[in-house]
């Protein structure tokens, strides 16, 4: 469970961590009262180069590349699924390709992954009658991937109580797994054989905080 902080922590404190967030991150536009800013729209444009998917996971973000603000697409689903009857994600795909321009796509897993361990644990059939039928279906691809890797994962760690290396392994299959269902969308395919398109597969370590090629 998450730390409940709504107790001691209001929207002035919002506020005012945003208001220090301003000054630490736009020194120069801070000088003056935040009433002086122009629309935000109006002095930045809105052109990234990566689109990002990773993980809901709140212990990492696509500032794990070392980009800029205004540099990433980013969308995050659960155990950085990307699902093809998503609507919502395959629309930010689409209009980051076709009307942003993104130059590459970034698909970050991560160690210690919750949706993993689920599958992992063979848990994720207890998730219906917790009533989350939705994200029951949506770890099916996890499930398949270990099932399919069953062999691949118990040989490469024998350890079964090394749950955060099988894990590992998990997680960078499903990265793959999911670069391998980006590039059979049409929006996809056009954009790298027609715009050079790059896709990069990532893994992000929750201890170290270091991101590694899968």
């Amino acid at each position: 469970m998450g730390i409940d902080i709504l107790q001691t922590y209001s929207s002035t404190d919002i506020l005012l961590a945003n208001e220090k967030w301003v000054k630490r991150n736009f020194p120069l536009k801070s000088q003056n009262s935040t009433t002086s800013f122009a629309p935000f729209g109006a002095q930045t444009k809105h052109e990234p180069h990566t689109f990002f998917l990773g993980c809901s996971d709140a212990r990492y973000n696509e500032s794990c590349l070392g980009y800029n603000q205004g540099e990433v697409f980013t969308v995050k689903t659960i155990a950085n699924i990307f699902k093809e009857d998503d609507i919502s994600t395959a629309a930010a795909l689409e209009y980051a390709i076709d009307c942003v321009g993104i130059k590459q796509i970034v698909v970050c897993g991560h160690t210690d992954c919750g949706g993993v361990n689920t599958c992992l644990l063979k848990r994720r059939d207890l998730l219906p009658k917790a009533n989350l039928s939705k994200l029951y279906y949506h770890l099916e691809d996890i499930d398949r991937i270990i099932e399919n890797n069953w062999s691949y994962i118990t040989e490469t760690v024998k350890d079964e109580n090394n749950l955060l290396l099988r894990g590992k392994i998990i997680a960078k299959l499903n990265v793959l797994a999911q670069i391998e269902k980006l590039l059979k969308l049409d929006v996809v395919k056009n954009a790298v054989e027609l715009k050079g398109l790059k896709i990069l597969g990532l893994i992000y370590d929750v201890d170290t905080h270091l991101v590694e090629k899968v």
